[in-house]
């Protein structure tokens, strides 16, 4: 830590300040910083605030979606040698031809994106990565809210939820209603708040014109706390919109 001279004029350390923590997830990191958060109270003590970006921490699409995912999930070896197969023979093909279903069937009609997506598609290791995590994740996220993980960390701070439109199969805007009857129950507490934006979509990052109203939530969000509160865990928070 730093010095300071006292009255005596002897030299004290002054104790570093804990910086305060707001922490931004999107999709699958909701749960990661759900699961984090609950298990490291004393990282929990010193987070100011939440904000969850379509939180994939509810495993609960529509019925013969989540039929579907949850048979894929329960049998990963198959879905990954046969995605790996689709990859090799995608890599055989003609690069033109990829670039024109791509561009035609779906929707990418940058050429930089094409590029992007057709390399990754014809890489046999990325289809196996991809489909080892995300099957993970499926096998992993709960059916139902964690009533008890978002009581404890509303006693410590705020959390914001921004839902999308699509539809979005990882975080349906139906889960805004179902928080809001754990609220009215008594099961969650009140200061989370869940907001809706139907032009924006699950992969938004990708999407250069859906980045500021992401954005505009945050900060909104972001400001709105720290108008409204005035504990300790905010009044070392430096926040600067630009």
């Amino acid at each position: 830590g730093e010095t300071s001279e006292t009255n005596d004029g002897d030299l004290e350390i002054v104790p570093p300040k804990i910086p305060k923590l707001v922490f931004i997830t999107h999709s699958f990191g909701a749960h990661l910083v759900q699961r984090m958060l609950v298990l490291r109270p004393d990282i929990l003590r010193r987070t100011a605030m939440i904000l969850h970006l379509m939180p994939f921490f509810r495993f609960d699409p529509p019925g013969l979606q989540k039929t579907y995912l949850s048979s894929v999930a329960r049998l990963p070896k198959i879905a990954i040698s046969f995605l790996q197969t689709a990859s090799k023979l995608a890599a055989s093909v003609p690069r033109e031809w990829i670039d024109l279903y791509m561009n035609k069937v779906n929707g990418l009609h940058d050429d930089e994106e094409r590029k992007l997506a057709i390399d990754l598609a014809i890489q046999p290791e990325m289809a196996r990565n991809f489909l080892a995590l995300g099957l993970e994740e499926l096998r992993e996220i709960p059916e139902r809210h964690d009533d008890a993980a978002l009581r404890i960390i509303g006693k410590h701070c705020p959390t914001s939820l921004l839902f999308c439109g699509g539809p979005d199969q990882w975080a349906p805007p139906f889960h805004i209603k179902d928080l809001q009857t754990l609220q009215r129950q008594g099961k969650i507490p009140n200061n989370i708040r869940a907001a809706y934006l139907d032009e924006i979509r699950h992969d938004y990052v990708v999407h250069p014109e859906m980045v500021q109203p992401v954005v505009n939530f945050c900060t909104n969000e972001i400001l709105y706390y720290s108008h409204q509160n005035h504990s300790e865990k905010w009044k070392d928070v430096n926040i600067t919109i630009q």
